[in-house]
């Protein structure tokens, strides 16, 4: 018999937790966070929902549907705030409420069953912290792009 090899990964645990130790923002939540802070708040809320399902390639999946199209929006509006072009508010809106509304519609089902089996509901004023810090690295990040772009 060999010896365990002192370099392998640890061990994951492999039981599941019990559902009322999974706490899932709920759909309402989704949409709503989606909608007041931005895309990618929503979607890092429905990122971390199905990460706590054990559904971590979902998550990936939504992270990604969520950010590439979010940052590709910035990027554009970005360049047309550059040239005073202000007609992206209601495309960023749209975009805002378009993504709002898949991530509530894809996480309704799994919510519910989550509830009926005793599952406990995530904390909304924990998911404000989260949103606020996520906006506020946001605005750090492009205020040193900015920087480091020059002034006009």
């Amino acid at each position: 018999m060999s010896a365990p090899n002192p370099f392998a990964p640890p061990q994951a645990d492999s039981a599941p937790r019990p559902p009322g130790e999974v706490r899932l923002y709920s759909p309402g939540a989704l949409l709503g966070f989606t909608i007041l802070f931005s895309p990618l708040v929503g979607g890092a809320l429905a990122a971390v929902n199905w990460s706590r399902l054990g559904e971590h390639a979902r998550a990936r999946t939504t992270l990604l549907l969520c950010y590439a199209p979010s940052l590709i929006f910035m990027v554009v509006a970005g360049r047309a705030a550059e040239k005073h072009i202000d007609i992206l508010r209601l495309p960023a809106l749209m975009l805002s409420i378009g993504l709002g509304s898949w991530l509530r519609s894809s996480f309704v089902e799994p919510y519910q069953k989550h509830l009926e089996v005793g599952g406990a509901k995530g904390s909304l004023l924990w998911a404000a912290v989260v949103s606020l810090a996520l906006l506020c690295g946001l605005i750090v990040l492009i205020a040193l792009l900015i920087a480091a772009k020059g002034a006009p």
